[in-house]
């Protein structure tokens, strides 16, 4: 099982990336230039248009924070993970956004083919479902 969470971390940290990868795509094409990786990291943490990923960043660190425990893991926990990880990418405030990268992103569709191997996530307009 402490094999599984670790790739879990580490997957999802990969998808993070990724989808951070698009973002600053989008931003410099929406801006006609490049920017520089302070001009990007000054954006995502200090202009409010981007305080909806800050869920996102936080559980990728919750998550590497969970890998990194000295026990012995259950099913319970990954699914827990998996669970959390669903509602996050459920969220109306990331859900589009994550449905456009997992159809026109190869790495990025492939980075969530991998965490359906855990469990699997549904990726919708943003609707969170209700249980």
């Amino acid at each position: 099982m402490k094999q599984d969470i670790l790739q879990i971390a580490n997957t999802l940290r990969k998808l993070h990336k990724r989808f951070l990868d698009n973002l600053r795509y989008e931003i410099e094409n929406n801006f006609g230039r490049t920017i520089s990786p302070y001009e990007f990291l000054s954006l995502l943490t200090q202009n409010i248009e981007f305080a909806w990923l800050k869920p996102f960043s936080a559980l990728v660190a919750e998550i590497d924070a969970i890998s990194d425990e000295p026990r012995d893991f259950t099913d319970a926990d990954i699914e827990e993970i998996g669970q959390k990880i669903q509602n996050l990418i459920l969220d109306p405030a990331i859900a589009k956004k994550y449905l456009i990268y997992s159809t026109s992103d190869t790495e990025f569709a492939g980075l969530h083919i991998q965490l359906n191997k855990f469990f699997t996530l549904k990726i919708t307009l943003g609707q969170k479902e209700n249980p």
